[in-house]
């Protein structure tokens, strides 16, 4: 099946999507896909004409499995007309209640023991609510980010929410795998080598990841900023959900993609990609 997008020309077959020309796009110098030469959009944090003048947050969480979930690892990167590694920040958390040894083995490797000489959530939220501010929310999943986020900041609210997994449904459709991250960086040919850290189910890995996932999604798609918005905005209406010891009452805040889920409850669920570390299906 083929169709045009963006005016290049989309083939997907059961095994890969093919985009007319992209191998060529993508041993040119592209904003923040690689590192390393002189002149590298990643080193010198070029943005796309799409993204220039926006404010910008690019977000992932880890949980510690427990309902409801508590963030054990985050990371920020904030974009407004530049962007590189050196940018990123993250940060360990010590949750209140264990991190469930489930998700320590099957999701993200993080144990107890591994935050246990980190600092609470308490001591690191205002430093996180001050670079989320007034930026739009981009992530992968973003209900997942929006909701645990909101529980755990419950002054902050995002002026607008952008989902790559949304955008990656629009301009790779019908895609042979699912929608998971690290499928559509294989079939993309995503280079996210920009980042120290490279383990997988790591908030400033996955950060990245969605980070320059987005780039190559907005050059695949020929997109400006309003296509983008258009395509990747996530529109889920507000409801009144119970979120737990961090505000201690229901508030407001966007509902997940799945029905029959809990709100944190990721809407990758369908693909066989789930998050195991912020909510189990409803029974």
């Amino acid at each position: 099946m083929a169709e045009a997008l963006g005016g290049r020309l989309v083939t997907i077959n059961e095994r890969a999507v093919v985009v007319d020309g992209l191998d060529e796009q993508l041993r040119a110098s592209r904003p923040g896909l690689a590192c390393g030469g002189e002149g590298d959009d990643a080193v010198n944090g070029s943005l796309p004409a799409a993204l220039r003048g926006q404010k910008l947050a690019v977000v992932d969480v880890e949980g510690n499995g427990q309902q409801p979930p508590e963030i054990i690892d985050i990371a920020v990167l904030p974009v407004h007309g530049e962007a590189t590694a050196e940018h990123l920040r993250a940060w360990m958390i010590r949750p209140e209640r264990p991190i469930n040894p489930l998700v320590t083995r099957k999701v993200h490797g993080i144990s107890d023991k591994d935050v246990a000489h980190c600092p609470p959530w308490s001591t690191v939220a205002a430093e996180v609510e001050q670079l989320l501010t007034g930026r739009t929310l981009i992530a992968h999943n973003a209900s997942v980010e929006l909701n645990v986020l909101s529980a755990h900041l419950p002054r902050w609210k995002p002026p607008m929410v952008l989902d790559t997994l949304r955008l990656a449904k629009r301009v790779l459709p019908n895609l042979a795998g699912g929608y998971g991250l690290d499928n559509l960086l294989r079939v993309a040919k995503v280079d996210t080598s920009g980042v120290t850290e490279q383990r997988r189910h790591r908030a400033s890995h996955d950060t990245w990841c969605a980070w320059t996932l987005l780039l190559t999604l907005i050059e695949i798609g020929g997109l400006d900023w309003e296509r983008l918005v258009q395509a990747s905005l996530l529109r889920r209406p507000y409801a009144r959900l119970p979120l737990g010891p961090f505000e201690g009452e229901r508030r407001s805040l966007w509902v997940g993609e799945e029905p029959g889920h809990q709100v944190y409850r990721s809407s990758e669920a369908q693909e066989g990609a789930g998050r195991p570390d912020m909510a189990e299906p409803r029974r």
